[in-house]
């Protein structure tokens, strides 16, 4: 194929608009070329449709998806889903039976039973799935991850993840599935691991996976708490600590409930703590005292997800950046850390600071959070091995075929 992949976007509204954006750009040089979009509310995207020139593009125009698998699929190449999660799976199934190639946006699922059934549809697909974690596909995170791998720095002890991101409460009114953990018998389990920064913790992971450059590691155990200071079902605070099979140490604090922004991901080895920054920027300290630092570069990782995966249908690249193999410590992660806390707290008001915004809706934050984290990070210490009044005291550590009884504790979790 030399010719412009010919692609079709579910979805016009939310992260859908950004997939919009990138094709269009692509389309302007010759790379793609839109073919059809859909959306079930259509007739609310007039204004979006004209900014994007549909009419002058030769854009089809459909409200259900499988009415545009079905009438387009003999003049489509790819297809993206950029919608909510728990729609994610039937979409990439019928998209694949199709004989489509499918861009699926992260998470693919957080659900590993479906995960695994979405594996055994891509399984007999001419194309493999792209999962769009964003970040793997800058070529100096892997060249810093092929150094990881040669022993430069030593034999890997932890990899660790700061991810304090407050979130509004305008941003749990978004959508009906925001900080949801089912609708109705559908897994959702939206929460700041599972999607806002669910790029960083498959970062994480990317790093531990020593066996290959493509590679993410098995996961032996983990600990977590989960914790919510907004009015939600699910969480808006996690701490995880677990161990790989290879015995590397994971750290993640991760919360939407924060007072100030801050994130960073660092691994430590025996010679050295190496920082990378999203931006590409690197910050390397020596035990021996030497410093080592680049970047950042201005790359635009996302257009380039959707470059290599172009690449890869016509044949320059082997395979897709991320799989939905790739993902499976990723989604395993997001299951285990609920199972291992057995609940979500409710942070008491008097614990939240809350603070009004002029744009309307609040800012929460759970007092004293960034000093916990910090004392998490740099001690692998949870909350209640700190002594934190309100902590959840019930965890457990928890392996891999604990996941079988995810769906039991989001039941119980959820209220039934």
């Amino acid at each position: 194929m030399n010719q412009p992949v010919r692609v079709a976007i579910i979805g016009m509204g939310g992260f859908a608009g950004s997939h919009h954006n990138v094709v269009m750009e692509l389309e302007k040089e010759g790379l793609c070329r839109l073919v059809a979009a859909c959306d079930p509310a259509w007739d609310a995207f007039s204004d979006r449709q004209k900014e994007l020139d549909f009419t002058g593009r030769g854009v089809r125009c459909f409200d259900d998806y499988r009415a545009l698998i079905e009438t387009c699929r003999n003049q489509l190449d790819v297809i993206t889903i950029p919608t909510p999660i728990h729609l994610h799976a039937p979409m990439h199934r019928d998209a694949v039976r199709a004989g489509l190639a499918v861009y699926l946006e992260k998470p693919p699922t957080l659900d590993f039973q479906e995960l695994q059934a979405m594996e055994a549809v891509d399984s007999g697909a001419r194309f493999k799935t792209n999962v769009a974690f964003n970040f793997i596909v800058d070529a100096d995170r892997q060249a810093l991850k092929a150094r990881l791998m040669t022993g430069e720095f030593g034999r890997l002890l932890r990899v660790c993840y700061c991810g304090l991101s407050p979130r509004y409460t305008r941003y749990y009114e978004r959508a009906p599935w925001a900080g949801r953990l089912k609708i109705k018998d559908s897994l959702v389990l939206d929460s700041p691991i599972g999607n806002a920064m669910a790029h960083y913790v498959h970062n994480v992971l990317y790093w531990a996976g020593l066996r290959d450059l493509q590679d993410w590691p098995e996961l032996k155990t983990l600990s977590a708490e989960c914790y919510r200071a907004h009015a939600i079902q699910g969480m808006d605070t996690v701490l995880i600590r677990g161990w790989t099979a290879s015995d590397v140490e994971l750290r993640l604090a991760v919360s939407h409930a924060s007072d100030t922004p801050r994130i960073q991901e660092w691994f430590e080895c025996e010679k050295a703590r190496v920082v990378y920054g999203v931006d590409g920027s690197l910050d390397i300290h020596w035990d021996d005292g030497r410093r080592e630092t680049g970047g950042p570069h201005q790359r635009n990782l996302f257009q380039d997800n959707f470059r290599a995966f172009f690449d890869y249908i016509q044949g320059r690249r082997t395979r897709p950046v991320t799989t939905l193999k790739d993902s499976e410590p990723f989604v395993l992660l997001n299951d285990l850390a609920y199972i291992s806390s057995g609940q979500i707290g409710t942070i008491s008001p008097g614990q939240v600071i809350r603070t009004p915004l002029a744009e309307g809706g609040e800012k929460l934050a759970i007092v004293g959070l960034d000093k916990m984290a910090d004392e998490f990070l740099g001690t692998g210490r949870l909350l209640g091995e700190q002594g934190v009044a309100w902590a959840n005291r019930s965890i457990r550590p928890v392996g891999p075929n604990a996941v079988n009884g995810l769906k039991q504790v989001i039941d119980q979790m959820a209220g039934g």
